[in-house]
């Protein structure tokens, strides 16, 4: 009786561990993660310039980033960034170089070093053989000029943001030049900016037409030429009937030289963009942003421009005739720093918002005196409607400047 009693026993113990382990081995299928590319698959034409669905699968996966890959080049761009939802609508850009090497792959988007990921067989990417910035101006609904065309101001709003010590005019000038470098830009850029002793319309080369800085590439011919070397092996395969080995052993000690070719032609032809029109003008340049609510800024600059201008911006004194000295400024510390006795942070060299002694002797519109004893500089910011070049921030602010071609 007792042994049948044990071996009951036993039963259940076993059972219960049946269940217990029946239970994790579900528990780990379920939580286990899968990321799988639904579309493309492989094998696909698409036209730059055309819009092609991405579609994922995912389980237990939150976001995705989304690569373009050329497996030839050996190259990888970020398509898109932290997208979720299974699906993704990827523009190809009109410039897309036309290649028959390309994958997409989605892989997740975790600070986890092991993410999970997935890839597409290789597609192929066809274009026109000639493309121009009214290409990209039609779908875009904006002006884009051609990067050969003459007179142009490149202009880009720099991505760090700095306080009024920035160490002179020449100090600034740097700071332009290392953005532009490190933005891939070739050529001379300066600070528009000016002090009390010049202003930057007396420093700087300001005639021209005003550009957004652009890295959309106008293809030329050369582009295509890799793409037909390889369609000729192709039809060498499929045509060349009795003579296709000797024909695809010249190919191939002419693949070599082909190549030399090819980077040569690169070499010689230069590159040509689209940069997006912000201006006809200097003058009117500055108007659009000092005069006009900021509403319409997207509408005169586009939208990325705008964005990057909310950051604020230092300029100083633009013209010979802008006050050196009785600037307005926005404060938090009351009526007491209301006015700046400089309107370039001493020639940007300090980001101090106020000294210990009374430097000058201020009157406002109404004709009330004031002692000042603050420290500011004449810049452009966002309030709460438009944008404004009649008051100024304290010198340890810290805004962006406006970078201009020379």
């Amino acid at each position: 009786m007792e042994k049948s009693r044990e071996f009951d026993v036993r039963i259940i113990i076993l059972g219960v561990l049946i269940l217990v382990l029946a239970l994790i081995l579900v528990f780990v299928i379920l939580a286990k993660k899968e990321l799988k590319l639904v579309y493309p698959k492989g094998n696909e034409k698409f036209s730059a310039g055309k819009t092609v669905t991405i579609l994922w699968k995912g389980k237990k996966i939150g976001k995705v980033d989304i690569y373009l890959i050329s497996e030839g080049k050996g190259e990888k761009m970020m398509i898109a960034e932290g997208v979720s939802g299974g699906r993704f609508d990827w523009k190809i850009s009109f410039w897309q170089q036309p290649r028959d090497d390309y994958k997409i792959e989605v892989i997740e988007h975790t600070e986890n070093v092991e993410k999970h990921y997935d890839q597409s067989g290789i597609f192929r990417i066809v274009g026109p053989t000639i493309a121009s910035c009214e290409e990209l101006s039609i779908p875009q609904e904006w002006h884009f000029i051609p990067s050969d065309y003459p007179n142009l101001k490149r202009v880009f709003i720099t991505r760090g943001l700095y306080s009024g010590n920035l160490g002179g005019l020449d100090g600034a000038d740097q700071i332009c030049q290392k953005e532009a470098e490190a933005m891939g830009l070739e050529g001379k850029f300066k600070a528009l900016l000016g002090d009390e002793n010049i202003s930057a319309k007396e420093r700087l080369n300001l005639d021209g037409i005003f550009v957004e800085i652009g890295l959309e590439q106008i293809p030329g011919e050369e582009f295509l030429y890799p793409l037909y070397w390889k369609e000729f092996k192709k039809f060498i395969e499929k045509n060349a009937g009795d003579q296709k080995e000797n024909y695809l052993k010249a190919y191939q000690l002419l693949d070599k030289a082909f190549n030399v070719y090819l980077k040569k032609i690169e070499e010689q032809n230069e590159k040509r963009y689209c940069y997006r029109l912000l201006s006809k003008s200097f003058d009117d340049f500055l108007q659009k942003i000092v005069m006009h609510d900021k509403n319409y800024l997207k509408w005169f600059f586009g939208e990325s421009f705008e964005k990057d201008l909310e950051k604020g911006v230092w300029i100083g004194r633009i013209y010979p005739e802008a006050k050196k000295e009785c600037l307005q400024v926005s404060s938090g510390y009351g009526t007491e720093v209301k006015f700046s006795f400089t309107t370039s942070c001493q020639n940007w060299s300090t980001n101090q918002d106020r000294v210990g002694e009374i430097l000058k002797e201020c009157y406002d519109a109404q004709g009330k005196k004031w002692q000042v004893s603050s420290v500011g500089g004449i810049s452009i910011l966002p309030t709460e409607k438009s944008f404004s070049a009649d008051f100024g921030l304290p010198c340890n602010s810290s805004l962006a400047l406006i970078c201009v071609e020379q």
